[in-house]
């Protein structure tokens, strides 16, 4: 529906008078100015569409009394909004007992399709409805090092008995996913168990941080001679960073983040390039915390391409105006990564995504970002 900037514009304005039911139906998506201004003869108005946009004149009545005319809405609609930013009161509509949902007796998880029940705000009544999980997992990070800091390489993390990861050159790990509940967790190096713990995750705290410090070999909360004549005897590498004095608890700390694929972070955009204006600059930013490492990243890219295409599967193919869709490989570990790109007729429109292939040592993951694509002036 349009808008109009005074009352005499709206196409009905000389039926006003005649109007006494008004219904708007599912698919209106705004609704206009001055809709029912001098209908003094209305007496209701049923509002289907639960989405439609409000002008600030939307409900507006000059001659009509809003006492005489009976305003429906459902109470999870926009409508409801407008009417409660304008003080107007309404009633509700229906029952399709789907009407502002507040679970309770069994909790939904983020993890597992569950049921959940809850209170109609409509009827009253309470009904049990199954309920789809949120989430594939969330993350159990944390660090390997003695305690100097110095970051103990290869352990093997195994949750749950199963070998999940392994600590990288910084002593970082990562394992994802981790459902929601309780997870043992066993931290060994050449097959010993160097520390162990339970770990508790749930939908408050998306990714669970942990330390180890290594070199307690017999346990009893000290790190010594003892320790260190046992490393030797090994032939432990690490011998000689061994620290002698007390060995720090592991430390959990439970922290929410916002709900994302790893790596943590990962954008693009294009800009111009300095050297030649009508060439583009793709820039992709990465995070990765230094939990895992990153085996290869680059940019999929073509000209004319819909975003289902570019993807690594399909690099090689033609879209339907014959461009294929190419790959650009980069390797370096910066966080920041350039692709110029450039058409040689200047028109049509470039697109790329980013991607990274990473691992935990266990396992390797593949990442994308979303599309960015830049259109060339007619």
């Amino acid at each position: 529906m349009s808008d109009y900037s005074v009352p005499n514009e709206v196409p009905w304005s000389a039926l006003m008078g005649k109007i006494k039911k008004v219904v708007i139906g599912e698919g209106i998506t705004h609704i206009s100015d001055y809709l029912l201004c001098d209908a003094f003869n209305a007496e209701s108005v049923t509002i289907l569409s639960k989405t439609a946009s409000y002008s600030n004149n939307a409900i507006y009545f000059s001659d009509a009394s809003l006492s005489q005319i009976e305003l429906l809405a459902y109470d999870d609609s926009s409508a409801k909004d407008y009417f409660n930013d304008n003080n107007i009161e309404y009633t509700s509509l229906g029952c399709g007992h789907s009407r502002q949902i507040d679970y309770y007796e069994i909790l939904p998880s983020c993890c597992y399709d569950t049921w959940g029940v809850y209170t109609c705000a409509d009827c009253f009544d309470s009904y049990r409805e199954y309920i789809s999980h949120e989430s594939k997992g969330h993350y159990l990070s944390g660090r390997i090092r003695t305690l100097a800091f110095d970051a103990i390489t290869d352990c093997e993390i195994f949750v749950d008995g199963k070998l999940r990861a392994m600590s990288n050159a910084k002593g970082g790990y990562v394992v994802y996913p981790v459902l929601c509940g309780e997870h043992s967790v066993e931290i060994k190096k050449r097959g010993e168990n160097i520390d162990s713990f339970v770990v508790s995750i749930s939908r408050t705290n998306l990714r669970c941080k942990s330390n180890c410090c290594y070199g307690d070999f017999d346990k009893n909360g000290y790190i010594n001679a003892k320790d260190y004549a046992y490393a030797l005897k090994k032939e432990y590498e690490e011998a000689g960073i061994i620290d002698f004095g007390r060995v720090k608890a592991n430390e959990l700390s439970d922290e929410s983040y916002e709900k994302q694929e790893l790596p943590y972070a990962l954008s693009i955009g294009n800009e111009t390039d300095d050297e030649d204006p009508n060439r583009r600059e793709f820039v992709a930013i990465i995070e990765n915390n230094s939990e895992f490492e990153v085996k290869e990243s680059g940019f999929v890219y073509g000209k004319n391409m819909s975003d289902d295409m570019l993807y690594i599967e399909n690099v090689g193919k033609t879209n339907s105006d014959g461009f294929s869709v190419k790959k650009q490989s980069t390797v370096n570990d910066i966080y920041v990564k350039v692709m110029r790109y450039k058409s040689s007729d200047l028109k049509g429109t470039l697109s790329a995504r980013f991607y990274i292939i990473y691992t935990n040592g266990v396992e390797d993951f593949l990442c994308y970002s979303d599309v960015s694509s830049y259109t060339y002036p007619d």
